[in-house]
């Protein structure tokens, strides 16, 4: 998905108060009762009822067409009558022509008994653009809206789905939502044993789902529709990822002890959104560390704008990555959460307080002395004791000594450190520094360092920070502006300023088995790659990580409980922690030299928030 620019939106027609989408020339829904049928078809078709009531922990329903959200807001009715109190459903929806909120709400006003829920969904809808959009709807709910079009928003999702709603426009009108390949594809994204309804039942609708691999059954339609096709299949095709390095290993059973390594940030938000899935997490380090005692940060979409050659994987993630944060901060920390028109600023050590608030987390303000794989679990031994997780998950700046033999990884360190003055600013602003309004001050920030880990305040760079200010921003007085107080800090970064995010690489075995790529063969021709057992990585976010680490945690968690991911799969595979391995290996060199600062691996410097 290259593009980052809003999906067209379609001008409506009415028919009365039927809704009719002008190029296809077919109604959003049955014009005796919309809601009726999709009751009939959908939820009634796929059994969805009982299947609910018996769902332990997650179940994941796909649906081609999302249109007005009604198929949406009737499963989440019904979700909320027979779910299980901790279990969590994933709707993902396919929709290249989303309609605007008020189009969504004259649309919907029809079922005043689904208004509350239909406010509830337009109102966290984020503005629409190309994409993945991860919507949290509430504890129980997420919703993942593919805008894109059907065949490229199924080539890039990461799904197995319990359920497909198959609701695009006619097959007579809209043809390509009913391909074969479409529905091959479908068939290869479902759990074994899923089930389908459709209020179609054409012949070659029926034989393509049958030669994908559905046992089909025709059955009674709704209203003047004589017949509609509903089925199963046992098992799907297997599918495989491409390029083969970025397949990922078979996910943990949902009994798994979690630990997470580094409470800053990054590692607060990936406990909270494990805790809000229901998963119980031991989170281990100190709140008191130097980088978290920054007093704000900046949270906002990087970079804004395209480069030369189209919009790039950074542009992408980070554009997500910032509604996602917006979503998050909003909801569990509004106190320590500044909102404007197209950014944020998170009051860091505040808001990590209250992300770690939860009755599902545990913290111990204690750093990893050891940690060692038995062959079935990590044994994790700390000043205070002792433990064994079956996951671990390194959400810190610095890699623990004690897991240095497995996590060898090119990233390295910038130092720096920001000023608090006395010059006001009403509102966030940036350019070679950022500035942020903190009280009846104002934070500056911040200087770079590289390959640094000095902490030491430096007034020559606090004095050096007002000087920027005030060449950016000459209007605002920060040319007489006093420096109050500074504070410093390191973040981590890697070659490409995307963060490491997904299982930890055993390097060596990749050495070993991918060593032949640097002499062309497709990369089908090798195995799937090894991991390191129970080992996950969300690191190197660089200057980013208050923006990045909402979406980075959804992400880890997707991977942990082999529900759909919130990102596309030529972004998981950007953002995949063997990338720089693979890489080097292409050139015939080792996976990674002694010395990971080599100066031919060393990116240029990048720009700062």
């Amino acid at each position: 998905m290259s593009k980052n620019t809003p999906p067209q939106q379609p001008p409506l027609t009415w028919s009365g108060t039927l809704p009719v989408h002008p190029q296809y020339q077919d109604s959003y829904y049955a014009r005796e009762d919309g809601a009726a049928e999709s009751r009939h078809v959908f939820l009634d078709g796929n059994a969805l009822g009982e299947r609910f009531a018996q769902t332990q922990h997650r179940f994941s329903v796909a649906e081609l067409g999302f249109g007005t959200g009604l198929n949406f807001l009737l499963t989440w009715q019904l979700w909320d009558r027979q779910r299980r109190p901790h279990a969590h459903l994933t709707y993902v929806s396919v929709e290249a022509q989303p309609l605007s909120a008020d189009q969504m709400r004259l649309a919907l006003s029809a079922w005043p008994e689904l208004s509350a829920r239909a406010d509830r969904l337009i109102a966290a809808l984020p503005a629409p653009r190309a994409g993945f959009q991860h919507i949290h709807i509430d504890t129980h709910v997420t919703l993942l809206l593919l805008c894109a079009d059907v065949s490229e928003a199924l080539a890039q999702v990461q799904l197995r789905a319990d359920a497909w709603f198959l609701d695009g426009f006619a097959p007579s009108r809209n043809p390509a939502m009913w391909a074969p390949v479409v529905l091959e594809r479908v068939a290869a994204l479902s759990a074994p044993g899923a089930s389908f309804a459709t209020y179609s039942a054409a012949g070659h609708v029926r034989r393509a789902l049958t030669q994908a691999g559905f046992e089909v059954i025709k059955g009674p339609g709704f209203g003047r529709k004589r017949d509609m096709l509903r089925g199963r299949i046992s098992t799907p095709p297997p599918t495989r990822a491409e390029p083969v390095w970025a397949q990922l290993p078979q996910p943990p059973p949902s009994t798994s002890t979690l630990a997470v390594l580094g409470c800053g940030i990054v590692g607060a938000c990936q406990a909270r959104v494990l805790a809000e899935r229901g998963h119980r997490v031991d989170v281990f380090g100190r709140t008191d560390a130097a980088s978290q005692r920054i007093p704000a940060l900046l949270v906002r979409a990087w970079p804004e704008k395209p480069g030369e050659h189209g919009v790039s994987a950074s542009q992408r993630y980070y554009q997500h990555a910032f509604e996602q944060a917006r979503s998050l901060y909003a909801r569990c920390c509004p106190q320590s959460w500044d909102e404007y028109d197209d950014c944020g600023v998170l009051h860091g050590h505040d808001a990590i307080r209250q992300l770690l608030d939860h009755p599902l987390i545990h913290h111990q303000p204690e750093m990893i002395d050891s940690a060692q794989h038995d062959g079935r679990r990590w044994q994790l031994r700390w000043d205070a004791g002792q433990g064994h997780y079956d996951q671990l998950l390194l959400c810190c700046g610095e890699v623990p000594a004690a897991l240095r033999h497995a996590v060898v990884l090119p990233t390295h360190p910038v130092a720096g450190q920001v000023a608090h003055c006395n010059a006001a600013s009403s509102r966030p602003r940036w350019g070679a520094i950022h500035a942020l309004p903190l009280g009846t001050g104002t934070l500056l920030g911040s200087s770079y360092r590289p390959d640094s880990r000095d902490l030491t305040l430096q007034q020559h760079e606090s004095l050096k920070l007002v000087e920027q200010a005030a060449a950016c921003w000459p209007e605002r007085g920060f040319s007489h502006a006093r420096v109050l107080s500074a504070h410093s800090g390191v973040r981590i970064s890697s070659p490409d300023h995307l963060p490491l995010l997904g299982p930890c690489p055993d390097l060596a075995w990749w050495q070993n088995h991918y060593a032949g790529l640097r002499h062309g063969p497709r990369h089908q021709d090798f195995a799937p790659p090894q991991y390191w057992p129970g080992l996950w990585l969300n690191l190197a976010h660089g200057s980013r990580g208050a923006t990045g680490a909402v979406l980075a945690a959804l992400q880890l968690c997707s991977l942990l409980e082999n529900s759909p991911s919130p990102l596309e799969n030529d972004l998981q595979a950007a953002l995949h922690p063997g990338r720089f391995a693979i890489r080097r290996l292409r050139r015939g060199q080792t996976v990674w030299p002694t010395d990971a600062n080599r100066a031919t691996d060393r990116p240029a410097p990048c720009l700062r928030d």
